[in-house]
């Protein structure tokens, strides 16, 4: 069972651009800052790719990696978000459960059930605000991630 694309921490958009561009070109284009893009080298030879300005240009990059083809270059994209928003979104659901689990816990032993009782709706209700918080989160990321497709492949096709 998979979860919807909104509720998933580690969503991601791949595609694929044959550019008739050699592979140092493409390198050179998106490994550089434009006027709407900012690319960098990874460590192991792809290319990380941002959109320069806007709200989320830091939580959602591009992965490129690059193929020589018969005709240019084969580039596979990868846009996700940073991993550490996918690790911290991944982190906090449990741990929002589980500490409201263990104040109910808790309450129920120290005050007695009934005490423990007034807190079990919060079991429920601050794992849903988290959802909602990952459904606007990926609003804005799914937003980001078709500005920064539409760059690279404008960049890619103008060149």
């Amino acid at each position: 069972m998979a979860l919807p694309a909104w509720l998933d921490p580690w969503w991601h958009l791949d595609f694929v651009v044959n550019t008739p561009l050699a592979p140092d070109a493409v390198r050179n284009l998106l490994g550089g800052r434009t006027a709407r893009l900012r690319g960098r080298a990874a460590s192991d030879g792809g290319l990380v790719v941002v959109r320069r300005g806007g709200l989320m240009n830091q939580f959602v990059r591009a992965r490129a990696d690059l193929s020589t083809a018969d005709s240019g270059t084969t580039v596979h994209i990868r846009i996700a978000r940073a991993a550490w928003v996918s690790v911290s979104f991944t982190i906090f659901l449990p741990f929002f459960f589980f500490v409201t689990l263990k104040q109910v816990v808790g309450a129920a032993v120290a005050q007695g059930p009934s005490v423990a009782v007034g807190d079990l709706p919060f079991l429920v209700v601050r794992p849903i605000i988290w959802a909602v918080v990952l459904g606007a989160n990926y609003t804005s990321a799914r937003s980001e991630a078709k500005d920064l497709r539409r760059l690279i492949t404008d960049a890619l096709k103008t060149a």
